[in-house]
């Protein structure tokens, strides 16, 4: 006799259907991170731009160069005769922008008129540089991270514009400059304090010639070289600077 029930059964093994919404085993989700080709075998992978480039600060030079004279005046009492700490502070923000020139050639960037002619200026020139001034001027330059990557510093153009009648500045104080006055020193700012301290000024907060009281910009000292004068020790030199301006 034919059985019907086995007629209407299938033969061979049977497939449990698959419960709604799963996945059979070993087939991955569309947005699994197992997918990503980063986990895939024979791929290798390596940064397209392994050279990035960033803005270093250079806000503790002033302090860096105010703590030189104090040492200088530990050593020699009569110093300060001969050298107002108005003097160092230019001097080193002058060794800053030798150092910030000569990077940028080195990383072949493009020069300004006025940066070409100060490389050309300092080219084969020997300079005196204080111990503490030098450890603070390598910290610029090409500097490699424990994963590889290079950085590279970017620096501002060296600042020219006329403030007052008097070069090296950024420019007005504005929103476009008031960072870089904060971060990196300019000439403009430590030779206006180098004419302040070897005039009749007396000690203390003196009017900079970035000071717009009409619209609200009054600097204090997160202005990189602008500092109160100190009392000044009479010295024969001073006469004749005066002399000349």
């Amino acid at each position: 006799m034919i059985d019907p029930d086995a007629i209407a059964r299938p033969r061979g093994r049977q497939q449990q259907p698959q419960p709604q919404g799963q996945r059979a085993p070993g087939v991955l989700a569309d947005d699994d991170p197992v997918r990503n080709s980063v986990f895939a075998h024979g791929i290798g992978i390596r940064e397209v731009n392994a050279n990035r480039r960033m803005t270093p600060a250079a806000s503790s030079l002033i302090e860096v160069s105010r703590y030189v004279y104090r040492e200088l005046i530990t050593d020699d009492f009569n110093i300060q005769k001969s050298i107002v700490p108005e003097y160092l502070d230019y001097y080193a923000t002058a060794l800053l922008w030798f150092r910030i020139t000569k990077l940028k050639c080195l990383a072949h960037d493009v020069l300004t008129q006025e940066e070409e002619r100060l490389l050309s200026i300092i080219t084969g020139c020997s300079l005196y540089v204080p111990e503490p001034f030098m450890l603070q001027l390598l910290m610029f330059g090409r500097i490699q991270t424990l994963t590889g990557a290079h950085l590279c510093s970017e620096f501002p153009p060296l600042p020219t514009e006329v403030v007052q009648g008097f070069g090296g500045y950024y420019g007005p104080i504005s929103a476009d400059t008031h960072n870089l006055y904060e971060e990196i020193p300019c000439l403009g700012v430590t030779s206006e304090s180098v004419r302040h301290s070897i005039s009749n000024d007396p000690p203390g907060r003196y009017h900079s010639s970035l000071e717009r009281p009409a619209d609200n910009i009054i600097p204090n000292e997160n202005l990189l070289g602008f500092k109160p004068l100190a009392f000044l020790v009479f010295f024969p030199g001073l006469r004749l600077l005066k002399q000349l301006g």
